[in-house]
């Protein structure tokens, strides 16, 4: 079963996964001038102005409330810490004891 509807569509789609594997890409790169960085304090504040972003949308589009089971809220919860914020937090943290293209080898493989 296919989501796209039309041409327009998949152009979309593939310009928003180009445009983040682009971003990720990058992210080792920069990541020397974020030594500095509140590393905790900014993934807290990162992800509060995502949450609220994606709430604005929903009500925008005035999409119905969806009620997640416990299971459900239990593996969400658990992809945030492990696979997103842990992630980034990672990268971050290994720039300060290897060079970029070390760690962006290291992720790539």
């Amino acid at each position: 079963m296919t989501f796209i509807r039309d041409k327009a569509d998949m152009r979309r789609g593939m310009i928003g996964a180009a445009t983040a594997m682009f971003c990720v890409g990058t992210l080792t790169g920069v990541s020397p001038a974020l030594h500095g960085y509140p590393v905790y304090g900014g993934q807290a504040v990162r992800y509060a102005v995502g949450a609220v972003l994606l709430f604005a949308v929903a009500r925008a589009r005035r999409l119905p409330p969806v009620r997640l089971t416990r299971r459900e809220i239990l593996l969400v919860v658990l992809l945030a810490l492990v696979g997103l914020a842990a992630f980034n937090v990672f990268v971050v943290e290994s720039t300060r004891y290897a060079d970029p293209a070390m760690v962006g080898t290291i992720v790539a493989t």
